[in-house]
């Protein structure tokens, strides 16, 4: 049982499969636009496509339990593979076999013998070593048999035999970082008020879900910096714009710096990252019944909250997840605002009644009688706009798998150096005693670069042909 499933799990078939059904769910996560809001996939695929989808994880697919699963398949075929070839290459690397037999002999390529009548073995061994040692192989095992003569053994490059198990083991470690950092990691956003702080994120999975951080983020100041026109006057382009953010843990400061667009501030682990910039609006959310009897009108703040109380009591909690002033869908199905000017103005909300699963809607300044997404019990609509605060927008990334991969990245490249550049070069030379003189044997071996090694084996037979000519002058 166990070695079928070594088999099985070291088989090249399992490997191609892993990797076919690896690049045809990349596809799907290409064509399918991830981590967007529930309620552009459910205007897109409908409802109960919707539902399908999203259980089998294609709206997060990278972070799904079936793709981590087959990230660690494919990690254990690697591991499985490299540990079954791995005891027969240390075994040629730190056990080579010095005395070869006769068919051996004649199986190996490169092959050359050589006939010479110095008065001894021993000579014809210095001679022997000498060649050796020009062709840059020397000698590394020597073994005298009394009924035949030498058995010598040289190599070079032992490393390139290592090459494969180095490659596999850096995409082990990479899958490893993947893997962890899928799990362990998450990616949001914050918008933050110039002079205020935050500690709640808004997880890019879906638009849904928030993430208390165990410290809060103040933005101290903020600053953007405008090209100038022809005249020397700021046009609406920002050239950069820069945030000077400290980090407060247990109520005192422990850390500022002055962060901009690919200049991140790191704390614990978590980078946050210049991403937008803008001015928070205050937004009055009316709410009326279904037959229009008015409920009451709240002001809010993006990332904010207000409940109210129907007859029973019973609360709700409308939270505004996001307010874009110029709603538009891109070329690529997403939601998106073209400029900071409330042309367009539509805010997403959140609505958490008392006893019922939390449910999604946009509400349009323009149009107020835009169909809710779900059955909500009431009808809500975005009345006012006013004036609001600037902000910097901060992408928040944990990602704690990003040291394994940058340490699989280095490894795979070393790997890939050695595999392409060391060849494993082995020379076996058997050094013949015939009476009246000896007899020369010398075969080769290499597991890649087969033209350049017999080049350098021709060179070493050469050289070796005229060393023994003139020792027998």
């Amino acid at each position: 049982m166990v070695k079928k499933l070594v088999r099985f799990f070291s088989s090249l078939k399992l490997t191609i499969s892993l990797l076919i059904i690896l690049a045809l769910t990349s596809i799907i996560g290409t064509l399918i636009q991830q981590q967007q809001n529930p309620a552009i996939y459910v205007q897109q695929f409908g409802k109960s496509t919707y539902q399908i989808l999203k259980i089998l994880g294609f709206f997060d697919l990278y972070h799904s339990w079936w793709f981590i699963t087959l990230l660690a398949l494919l990690a254990l075929n690697l591991l499985v593979c490299s540990l079954r070839r791995l005891p027969r290459d240390l075994k040629l690397i730190l056990s080579p076999k010095v005395k070869i037999t006769d068919n051996e002999l004649k199986s190996l390529r490169p092959q050359e013998k050589i006939s010479t009548n110095l008065p001894s073995v021993d000579q014809t061994l210095e001679v022997v070593l000498t060649a050796l040692k020009k062709g840059g192989f020397g000698c590394h095992h020597k073994v005298k048999d009394e009924g035949v003569g030498w058995y010598l053994f040289s190599e070079r490059g032992k490393l390139g035999r290592l090459a494969f198990h180095i490659t596999h083991l850096s995409i082990i470690i990479i899958f490893a970082g993947a893997i962890i950092g899928a799990a362990k990691g998450f990616k949001g956003f914050i918008n933050i008020v110039e002079g205020d702080k935050g500690k709640f994120i808004t997880l890019q999975s879906g638009g849904q879900g928030t993430r208390e951080l165990d410290f809060e983020v103040e933005c101290k100041k903020f600053e953007v910096i405008y090209y100038q026109d022809a005249a020397g006057n700021p046009t609406n382009r920002p050239k950069d714009y820069k945030s000077l953010l400290a980090i407060h843990d247990h109520g005192r400061e422990v850390l500022a710096k002055e962060i901009e667009v690919n200049s991140p501030l790191n704390y614990h682990g978590i980078y946050f990252y210049q991403s937008s910039f803008g001015e928070i609006p205050r937004l009055t959310i009316t709410v009326k019944t279904r037959q229009g009897e008015p409920i009451g009108s709240f002001d809010v703040w993006e990332g904010g909250s207000f409940r109210f109380s129907d007859q029973n009591g019973q609360q709700t909690q409308v939270t505004l997840l996001r307010y874009f002033p110029d709603f538009y869908m891109n070329q690529n199905g997403q939601v998106d605002s073209r400029s900071n000017v409330p042309n367009n103005p539509a805010a997403f909300l959140e609505i958490k009644p008392a006893n019922d699963q939390p449910q999604q809607t946009w509400v349009f300044y323009r149009f107020p009688d835009f169909p809710h997404a779900g059955q909500t019990d009431y009808r809500y609509s975005l009345t006012s706009i006013n004036s609001g605060k600037k902000f910097t927008g901060l992408q928040v990334v944990r990602d704690p798998g990003v040291p394994l991969v940058w340490t699989g990245c280095i490894i795979l490249i070393i790997g890939i150096i050695v595999l392409f550049s060391v060849p494993h070069e082995r020379l076996w030379v058997v050094i013949a005693d015939k009476g009246s003189g000896q007899e020369i044997t010398i075969v080769g071996n290499t597991n890649k670069n087969k033209l350049s090694f017999q080049g350098r084996f021709t060179q070493i037979v050469t050289n070796l042909k005229s060393d023994l000519a003139d020792r027998t002058k």
